[in-house]
């Protein structure tokens, strides 16, 4: 038994295995999660942390300047400029990271072209 774990290890890139354990450890941390929203009713749990972003005894006013509830209402959306930004910034940092700059610049411009 011992052989063959090395066996497949040497054929298989640690990344790879490791990609495979997040990938499995988010799947089984999904299921715990819905058996335990099935199992109970969270409301309690969700009321707590709606209310934690709205003022102390006025639940009908959110906390925070105009520009977060909107930038948050539209991250709800999604479908707004704020998540546009989001996405194109994570695309355009991951780009450069794996040294793409001249389709990272192509991705910008198409973007930025496309708002005007």
């Amino acid at each position: 038994m011992k052989n063959a774990a090395n066996a497949l290890l040497n054929r298989v890139e640690f990344p790879v295995l490791l990609a495979g354990l997040v990938i499995a450890a988010g799947l089984w941390g999904f299921e715990e999660l819905m058996e335990m929203a099935r199992a109970t009713t969270p409301h309690a749990f969700d009321t707590e942390i709606l209310l934690a972003f709205r003022q102390a005894g006025r639940p009908d006013s959110p906390i925070g300047p105009m520009w977060l509830q909107g930038a948050m209402r539209d991250i709800t959306s999604l479908g707004s400029g704020s998540v546009l930004v989001l996405i194109v910034t994570a695309v355009i940092v991951y780009l450069l990271l794996i040294r793409r700059p001249a389709t990272a610049l192509f991705i910008f411009v198409a973007v930025a072209g496309g708002q005007m």
